[in-house]
């Protein structure tokens, strides 16, 4: 930025003395390229969250829909045991996955004081000592994030399907959805395996 504000003060001066104006530089043109790239990302990033998170969630009523309809029937006799069994087993993992999911994306991640409510602070005595200012503006492992436009407290990343960064406060519900959701994948995986074994063979019939 200083970058540009000095080239394009030199420029103005430049034209002002009756000299050629001096050319802008391959390094400006592709910096300022590259910001504008970062900027549309950044929005379509807003933009996409929302449309993700819905259809995420499509994604896992469709599959525990499929199960109800087709798949539990392949696995147990209705109204048994077994089918009981199974449908308590989908229930509960569908729900921590949803649970999760959903807390994950309204959950904030936890930010860092503002410079605004850091001069308040100041103001009201709380604060005095530099050293304890430059950490609440920047914690350890904080990061800052260009999608939220605030300083994250332990940022680990911003995820599209759930329209929010990943940090301190929402870590552990994003960490439990991925969790729930590999046990899901794995019960769906070891269904077909059993479906592949029992099942009849052509040679048998």
């Amino acid at each position: 930025y200083q970058r540009r504000v000095r080239g394009r003060t030199q420029g103005a001066m430049d034209i002002e003395a009756g000299r050629k104006p001096t050319p802008v530089r391959r390094e400006d043109f592709m910096v300022t390229v590259g910001r504008a790239m970062e900027w549309v990302l950044d929005w379509v990033m807003r933009i996409i969250g929302p449309i993700l998170i819905c259809v995420a969630t499509f994604l896992i009523l469709a599959v525990v829909r499929i199960f109800f309809k087709t798949v539990v029937y392949f696995v147990a006799t209705p109204w048994t045991t077994g089918y009981a069994v199974h449908s308590a087993i989908v229930l509960w993992i569908s729900g921590n996955i949803l649970f999760n999911y959903f807390a994950c994306v309204v959950t904030g991640p936890g930010y860092a004081l503002t410079e605004v409510e850091l001069n308040d602070k100041i103001q009201n005595g709380e604060v005095g000592d530099k050293k304890t200012v430059e950490m609440l503006l920047k914690p350890p492992r904080s990061h800052y994030c260009n999608i939220m436009k605030r300083q994250v407290l332990r940022m680990d990343h911003f995820c599209p399907w759930v329209g929010n960064c990943v940090g301190f406060f929402n870590y552990r519900y994003f960490f439990l959805f991925l969790t729930y959701l590999a046990i899901g994948c794995w019960y769906g995986v070891s269904i077909c395996i059993c479906l592949l074994y029992t099942s009849p063979s052509p040679r048998d019939s």
